[in-house]
């Protein structure tokens, strides 16, 4: 009987080794999938970090360059004043936006809370709204103009440039709070005062 006995345990044992290598070999594929998954999403989540640091960086970049063409611009009656003085006068305004981020990763954007994508989306509309009205200030026809045509068409762009500023700092502060673990903070151009 003990030779049965043996026997069968030589038996199962037999069957049990390739049972329990046939296993492992799941368990370390299954591993793996499991691994690979893990360091995609990873991947994906820096891509997305890093997509939304630069988006942050581009729209304050534009937004201080709003609040600089605000905080400089000549108010209304000393424009006024000059266009008055000088029919031929046309205000030198420089449009200095930057679209790169946005434009070239365009279709990664998705990525974005859907609330602050049509914020962004409508911020560099006004920005290329912007771009057009001071491309209209440039053509020859601007100077056939009466002052008060040549000073709407000024505030016009001032207009706009507030509510791209505002949309702007609001952007910002909405991407600050959705993405805290970013620590998201505007940049500081005053060093250059410093230098």
């Amino acid at each position: 009987m003990s030779g049965v006995a043996s026997e069968a345990a030589g038996l199962d044992l037999r069957l049990l080794v390739p049972l329990v290598a046939a296993l492992c070999a799941f368990v370390a594929w299954v591993g793996r999938i499991w691994y690979e998954g893990w360091q995609d999403n990873r991947r994906r989540a820096r891509a997305q970090d890093n997509l939304v640091r630069a988006l942050y960086a581009e729209i304050d970049f534009n937004t201080r360059d709003m609040e600089e063409f605000l905080e400089k611009s000549p108010s209304e009656a000393v424009l006024r004043d000059k266009m008055t003085a000088d029919p031929n006068l046309v205000p030198h305004i420089t449009d200095a936006r930057h679209t790169e981020i946005y434009r070239c990763r365009i279709s990664e954007l998705h990525t974005v809370k859907h609330e602050t994508l049509r914020r962004m989306v409508h911020f560099y509309g006004v920005l290329e709204k912007i771009k057009v009205q001071i491309d209209a200030d440039n053509y020859p026809s601007y100077k056939t103009l009466s002052i008060e045509g040549r000073m709407n068409a000024v505030l016009v762009i001032i207009r706009t440039a507030e509510r791209a500023r505002d949309f702007g700092q609001d952007i910002l502060d909405d991407m600050a709070e959705d993405y805290v673990a970013l620590g998201l903070t505007r940049f500081d151009r005053s060093f250059r005062s410093r230098l």
